[in-house]
């Protein structure tokens, strides 16, 4: 980056005693004044976080006060509670336009020379062909909070303990002495007390590991196919989990994806408030612990420098820093990564004696020079 700043400077100021000259007319503006010609500005860089937060549901037992009893020990889940937690964090920056680095160019500049904008105004190019192929860069910045997509493991029992299937026998016999039998099932509701059905629900866990046992020793008179008996094996273990669950209780995962706009060195560092009990608040609350975020320098020798000075007749280029950005929650570090934010680095003003002999494609994420040379060039 330092030799490209070289290079430029070179090139564009090769004729530093003919600014007395006619020169283009780049001056640099607060973005609160009225603009009288044209104008570009030099990208700063904002973050699209997206975050998953988890939600753990533990669910109490129906029939948990008669684990010990049938089990001999206690059930897992004692009480109906939710853990929330961080499980993903990404990151997706964009480049919008930088307030402090507007720069207005006369009517007569624009007639000699071609300038190409985009996302609101951030420069693309200088005497460039009409669509030169770079990077795309956002129309513009994003909500700040976007709600919540939901996904859930909640199961559905698969039986209801509440529900009997009775067999009816009728038999008849007709006037040749042959004996006629008809079976009729009849399901009926019962209302069984929490003792009859933890006994009951013993009785059916036994009974899948019986079925289960027969059907993997392969007894003669069952044949079944790999897959058959693959789906038979699923079904019995899914049923015996529901019947655990009555008395050990059972855990649901619910993800939620959220997304907040970040913007480096202006927005608050305080993206949302997360509690470990009652999940993601926007605002600050008894009992939730803010997700912040920090930047800070890559390594400590780096010292950041912006140039604030006006200018006239110069093309303005950046040279980004590079800056880690974290993620902090509740003391503990969840994500972190490097990147180029350009408004933490440092503008660099250079001398241009005549604007229509350069061709300069700039980075549209940092504002940085990437091509440079005469116009006439190979392109």
């Amino acid at each position: 980056m330092k030799k490209l700043g070289i290079f430029c400077i070179s090139i564009l100021g090769m004729s530093m005693a003919g600014m007395a000259q006619k020169t283009a007319d780049f001056s640099k503006i607060d973005d609160k004044q009225p603009v009288d010609g044209f104008f570009f500005y030099l990208p700063r860089t904002a973050v699209e976080f997206e975050f998953t937060i988890t939600e753990n549901i533990f669910s109490k037992g129906e029939l948990s006060g008669y684990a010990e009893q049938y089990f001999q020990t206690k059930p897992e889940i004692s009480e109906n509670r939710s853990v929330f937690s961080i499980s993903n964090i990404s990151i997706k920056p964009y480049a919008i336009p930088d307030p402090n680095q507007k720069y207005r160019y006369s009517a007569e500049t624009a007639g000699k020379i071609h300038i190409q904008t985009l996302a609101g105004g951030i420069i693309k190019s200088i005497n460039a062909e009409q669509n030169t192929n770079t990077e795309s860069v956002s129309p513009g910045i994003f909500s700040r909070f976007s709600g919540a997509d939901e996904v859930s493991d909640a199961k559905i029992p698969f039986f209801s303990l509440g529900t009997r299937s009775d067999t009816i026998l009728n038999r008849e016999i007709t006037a040749d002495s042959t004996i006629i039998e008809r079976r009729v099932i009849n399901r009926r509701t019962i209302s069984n007390t929490p003792e009859e059905m933890a006994r009951e629900s013993i009785k059916k866990l036994d009974d899948i590991r019986n079925v289960r046992y027969m059907l993997i020793s392969g007894p003669e008179d069952i044949v079944m196919d790999g897959k058959s008996l693959e789906i038979s094996l699923k079904e019995l273990e899914k049923t015996e989990q529901d019947l655990l669950a009555l008395f050990f209780g059972k855990t649901n995962k619910i993800n939620r994806t959220y997304r907040f706009a970040y913007i480096p060195a202006e927005s608050p560092d305080t993206l949302f408030y997360l509690s470990k009990e009652k999940g993601v608040n926007t605002g600050e609350s008894s009992g939730y612990a803010p997700v912040k975020i920090s930047v800070n320098s890559f390594g400590n020798s780096v010292e950041i420098t912006n140039s604030t000075a006006q200018a006239s007749g110069v093309i303005p280029y950046r040279v980004p820093a590079k800056m880690v950005i974290s993620v902090v929650w509740n003391g503990s570090k969840y994500f972190e990564t490097e990147l180029y934010l350009p408004q933490y680095g440092q503008v660099v003003n250079v001398p241009m004696k005549n604007p229509g002999s350069l061709r300069v494609i700039y980075d549209e994420m940092s504002g940085s020079i990437k091509q440079i040379g005469p116009v006439n060039q190979t392109k």
